[in-house]
């Protein structure tokens, strides 16, 4: 496999890692480790990198030309294959029985896509064109379903790195005088770190909730290791409302644990908890953009407004993806009442001064939200197929207007070289952002007609 493909692997699979959605489980506390939330991007690129070369050892040049197809890496960019499978994995955990059945639906799709959408349109002769597409043979889909249990290789042996190896206690009886002696053993609080991250990942499994005013005390306990408060934290957002949540837990609270606790509520786009966290940043300089994170996973305007000020300001995406991110953040809009905000954003992408991100960027976010948005209802697939259908008609006027008038330009007795150079470039980047409108707008159809069930 080519770098290009093994990075938009490794950022798929981080940006589902960073959805609560798919996964609500606060992973980063190995013992001994004291950096929170902060070890899995490393541990995956190893993983990566070590199947890549396996996967170079293994096949030949046919399989690598596969995976390296520019309508595949497309595919694995703009379309939720890897997300949804670590989605999968996350809700099937060890179970392997039904992994045959997850790569034929796989493999299906994406065989599909080629036929449909291939590598996307192109700019030629002036004219925008749909690009050759792929009828898969019964090799390459062979190829194809070989990479993805390779993604599902990964994905799990990432999971299982991280996720702490607390040794059991030894414990004997019925569930019920195992559950007691657990509850016991909790509230006497004499646990060591490694014991007490076994009880509280006990208690989460066996979903034993009468600990939530012990674990409250725990998640806020600097004494403990932050892998404990960690898993303190989680047991609490699995078996308490957003009401107590507000009330008990986020109070005391701080750092990248306090975003994630409210990450695990966005869905209910609760009033108190918008409160919460615009006291906090107020409080604690500097941390306005976390605020706003949480609140575009709220579909929150007011949070949406101000990310869109502050990447019109910029013109470019932040090269690298934080922890929560920003552009991951606007993936996860879903409602239509922010639909003027996502169209600022198209805009900005459209703009010969702004700078995407190469991997997993603003495009990849902007398919992922429109879709999502368009997905909801009938009336909002209509607005947003509108908007889309309505911004490449402008925009593919403009580029026509841009090389009339270089043309014209040309006839001028003063129209150096120079001047020449200047306006092809011009014409080059305004076909390039017209190719990323019309891929973009390929992409959420087909997205919308396609989404797994």
């Amino acid at each position: 496999m080519e770098n290009e493909v093994t990075k938009i692997l490794r950022f798929a699979i981080y940006s589902a890692y960073q959805d609560t959605r798919k996964d609500k489980v606060c992973r980063i506390f190995i013992p001994g480790d004291s950096r929170m939330f902060d070890r899995f991007d490393k541990v995956l690129k190893t993983y990566i990198d070590a199947e890549r070369e396996s996967f170079q050892n293994r096949f030949d040049e046919k399989a690598r030309t596969v995976i390296n197809s520019a309508w595949f890496r497309r595919y694995l960019q703009y379309q939720s294959s890897v997300q949804d499978i670590y989605g999968w994995i996350i809700k099937n955990k060890a179970d392997k029985t039904k992994e045959s059945k997850l790569l034929t639906t796989i493999v299906e799709r994406a065989g599909e896509y080629a036929a449909a959408c291939g590598e996307g349109a192109r700019v030629r002769n002036n004219t925008l064109w749909d690009s050759a597409k792929n009828i898969l043979t019964a090799e390459e889909e062979k190829i194809i379903e070989k990479f993805y249990q390779m993604v599902i290789r990964v994905i799990r042996s990432t999971i299982e790195d991280i996720t702490p190896k607390s040794k059991a206690a030894r414990v004997t009886g019925s569930q019920d005088e195992i559950k007691a002696r657990i509850i016991h053993n909790l509230r006497q609080e004499k646990l060591n770190n490694e014991e007490m991250l076994w009880h509280i990942r006990y208690c989460i499994d066996h979903e034993i909730r009468e600990c939530g005013d012990l674990m409250i005390r725990l998640a806020k306990n600097g004494r403990r290791k932050s892998w404990v408060r960690q898993a303190a934290a989680e047991y609490n957002c699995r078996f308490m409302d957003v009401e107590e949540v507000c009330e008990k837990l986020l109070p005391g609270l701080s750092g990248k644990l306090y975003y994630w606790t409210i990450a695990q509520f966005v869905d209910t786009r609760d009033e108190r908890l918008k409160i919460l966290l615009r006291n906090h940043a107020k409080y604690y300089t500097g941390q306005e953009m976390l605020q706003d994170i949480c609140l575009i996973k709220m579909q929150d305007k007011t949070g949406a407004g101000r990310v869109c000020r502050y990447l019109e300001r910029m013109k470019h995406v932040p090269r690298t993806v934080e922890n929560p991110d920003l552009i991951l953040a606007i993936g996860e809009i879903k409602s239509i009442e922010l639909l003027k905000e996502l169209e600022r954003l198209l805009v900005l992408l459209m703009r010969d001064d702004f700078r995407d991100r190469s991997y997993i960027g603003l495009q990849t976010a902007l398919t992922e939200a429109l879709s999502a948005v368009a997905c909801t209802g009938k009336q909002e697939y209509e607005q947003v197929i509108h908007l889309l259908d309505e911004k490449l008609t402008y925009y593919q006027s403009q580029y026509t207007k841009r090389l009339a008038a270089m043309e014209e330009k040309q006839q001028e007795i003063d129209y150096t070289m120079e001047k020449r150079r200047s306006d092809t470039e011009a014409a080059r980047k305004a076909a390039e952002k017209l190719e990323v409108l019309a891929r973009l707008n390929e992409d959420i159809r087909w997205r919308c007609l396609h989404r797994p069930q």
